[in-house]
């Protein structure tokens, strides 16, 4: 279909109807059907669900249980012979359940647009104006301002369109048959989670306009929607198990641009809050990146989180990416802001332009071909909508992690997750105040700035001190090749490796690419294949502190000439642990306001549990900590990580470290452990 499209004015009052029709919100408010004889049980520890199950449908045997094992997560349908209260309250299992209750509905909740004292509007375009004629993917490429400012008008695409990287859209389907879209979609992993409706096909509008700016941004990834809404609802516990199931699809990056804004304070709120914080943490250490809008509410998230106990989900929380809306390199008027927002990226705003206010600041977005877009009478075509909202924002930064992911597969052998991290983070626009603010977080990110960059950080750069000493720099260290003797067919070379982040290295493992012959080796261990050296730390020396050094040598056959590398990289990173563990609390000493507890991990497994690090969930403030250190604490989330006493858990053996907590809440146990180690290529 060809179109041709002239500027126009429309009365104000369509703007308004198309615009609650097309920008939306995506909110969950807790309103459980009270008909339904349904509930939600978060469980405490690592036990067996199967357990725990097993003694419910005890109850009754009309009991029906769905289990979510990866976030001890179990959904009870039950008859009308027993009651909600009987199952939480009976003996024998509400010492396993941490927080009981009912997850609650997702609703499409339209922007408040205020009002708009302009009586007309204009899509007016220069380039638009100068053609006679053009096609609807024409108008669509003309029209994406928004691809452009992220991708240096267009070349980062040139270098990478997100090859081999797999995106999963949790949102409401979509429209796969779209002239757009079709052939893009893999329908083969694809899943609707509402009831009585197993099409993707997208009634609300939302996800279609989601996937198409993917699409754009990342033409040749594999995109996968998860379907979580209907026309205008759905469910909290299937935007949960959407989550648990595009991690274990083998997905790259999960974009969510949706959200919901929970009180901290309320017992009843605690379930989703404590559900979506367990979901996001099985994607982070699963290394999956989770990327979800900052709301459109123009609220300071900080300052509801502080006065009013109001946390945003699940852009707000630890283990995702939060993104904040721009428009013209400046705050939207309409996007939420917080020291939670990571990145910012165009959204699109309404502007006014000498008393008109320009459809195209806003962005122009795909639409489900099958429902009317109510534009006919301004010229825009079926297919194709206005829109505006951090949802969008989100959507590009997501495509964009998918680009500089596929550029990372497609050059280097040994990249990590952090390394896309670290790119994304390189090429970002600094727009607000020096380094990460509450408005734009670290930048507006900027593709093309990150792929320019992308080499120097990780390949780093290399240079000639003397004839038999070497210089090496990249994001995470310098390195200094010392030739030290060389005679017949051997060499000896001293490598001082010294970490140049403001993090630990932990576990530490480098990679270069030589391929001569190793034949000893003092502080590491080697294994050589493919043109490629790996030496690992030696056990004593496993971890770097930040500005501190490590050394290792080694003596190495030549052939011709010393063969000199050009190419290092730390190797190891953090994931779930493989191997069988228990964990098990005991309370050492108390009083009256405190007490004394430790953790102690068991390796039940026959694998060494190396440079383990320990999450776990407790309402408890931990005042002080011996046997281990805290890394991370976010409201009740625990990151513990161990000292160099006891770095590594051997086949059989235990680790414990203790803590005293004072001003006591009374005795509330930690929960929901979960065991990670380092891992190594």
């Amino acid at each position: 279909m060809k179109m041709k499209l002239h500027p126009i004015k429309i009365i104000t009052a369509i703007l308004v109807i198309f615009l609650l029709n097309n920008i939306v919100d995506m909110t969950e408010v807790c309103a459980a059907e009270d008909n339904k004889n349904e509930m939600d049980i978060l469980l405490v520890e690592n036990i067996d669900i199967q357990e725990v199950s097993s003694l419910i449908q005890k109850l009754d045997s009309d009991i029906n249980i769905t289990e979510y094992e990866e976030v001890n997560l179990i959904h009870v349908e039950y008859p009308n012979t027993i009651t909600s209260s009987e199952i939480a309250n009976n003996e024998n299992i509400k010492k396993y359940i941490e927080i009981s209750g009912f997850l609650p509905e997702i609703v499409v909740d339209p922007i408040d647009l205020g009002s708009i004292s302009s009586d007309s509007i204009s899509v007016e375009n220069e380039e638009l104006d100068s053609a006679s004629s053009v096609t609807n993917e024409q108008i669509f490429k003309r029209l994406s301002w928004h691809v452009n400012e992220v991708t240096g008008d267009g070349k980062s695409l040139e270098l990478s369109s997100g090859n081999n990287t797999k995106i999963a859209i949790i949102d409401s389907g979509v429209d796969y048959n779209h002239p757009y879209l079709k052939g893009k979609i893999n329908l083969k992993n694809a899943k609707s989670y509402v009831d009585s409706d197993s099409s993707i096909l997208d009634y609300n509008t939302h996800g279609t306009m989601i996937t198409g700016i993917i699409a754009q941004l990342a033409p040749d990834a594999t995109i996968t929607p998860y379907k979580v809404l209907d026309a205008s609802s759905g469910e909290s516990l299937w935007t949960i198990n959407a989550l648990i199931d595009a991690v274990n699809d083998g997905n790259d990056i999960i974009n969510m641009s949706l959200g919901t804004y929970k009180y901290t304070n309320k017992e009843n709120e605690k379930l989703i809050i404590n559900a979506y914080k367990r979901a996001l943490r099985f994607a982070r250490n699963n290394n999956v990146l989770v990327v979800a809008s900052a709301g459109n509410y123009s609220l300071d998230l900080d300052s509801q989180y502080e006065v009013n106990n109001i946390l945003h989900l699940p852009g707000g929380v630890s283990d995702v990416y939060t993104v904040s809306a721009v428009s013209n390199k400046k705050l939207a008027s309409y996007s939420n802001h917080g020291y939670s927002v990571d990145y910012c990226a165009p959204g699109g705003d309404l502007v006014y332009e000498n008393g008109y206010l320009d459809i195209t600041a806003c962005m122009y977005v795909l639409y489900p071909t099958y429902i009317d877009n109510g534009l006919a009478t301004i010229g825009i075509p079926q297919g194709y909508t206005f829109s505006y909202g951090t949802s969008l924002s989100t959507a590009i930064v997501s495509a964009g992690l998918a680009d500089i992911l596929s550029y990372c597969k497609d050059n280097y052998k040994f990249y990590k997750v952090s390394d896309v991290e670290n790119i994304l983070k390189a090429g970002a626009n600094d727009l607000g105040e020096k380094g990460k603010d509450s408005l734009y977080g670290i930048g507006e990110i900027d593709v093309y700035s990150s792929l320019q960059q992308a080499d120097d950080l990780i390949l780093g750069s290399i240079e000639k001190d003397s004839d038999t000493t070497y210089t090496y720099h990249n994001d995470t260290m310098s390195l200094r090749y010392s030739i030290t003797s060389e005679y017949e067919n051997n060499y000896q070379v001293e490598i001082a490796v010294t970490n140049t982040t403001k993090e630990t290295i932990h576990n530490w493992e480098i990679v270069y690419n030589t391929d001569d012959v190793i034949e000893s080796i003092w502080n590491g261990k080697a294994s050589q294949a493919d043109g490629y050296t790996v030496v690992k730390n030696n056990g004593y020396n496993q971890d770097i502190k930040s500005g501190e050094t490590v050394i290792f040598g080694y003596i190495a056959v030549k052939e011709d000439e010393i063969n000199i590398p050009n190419e290092f990289n730390f190797t190891n990173y953090y994931s779930i642990t493989p191997a069988n563990y228990e964990i098990n609390y005991r309370i050492d000493n108390q009083w009256d306001n405190g007490y004394i507890a430790s953790i102690i991990i068991t390796n039940t497994s026959d694998v060494i549990i190396e440079d383990w690090k320990l999450d776990f969930e407790f309402e408890e403030n931990i005042d002080t900590l011996w046997g281990a250190n805290i890394l991370n604490h976010d409201d009740n989330q625990y990151t513990i990580i161990n000292n160099p006493s006891n770095y590594n858990i051997l086949p059989g053996e235990s680790v414990t470290f203790s803590f005293t907590v004072t001003n006591t809440k009374g005795e509330q146990e930690p929960g929901y452990f979960e065991l990670l180690s380092t891992v190594t290529e």
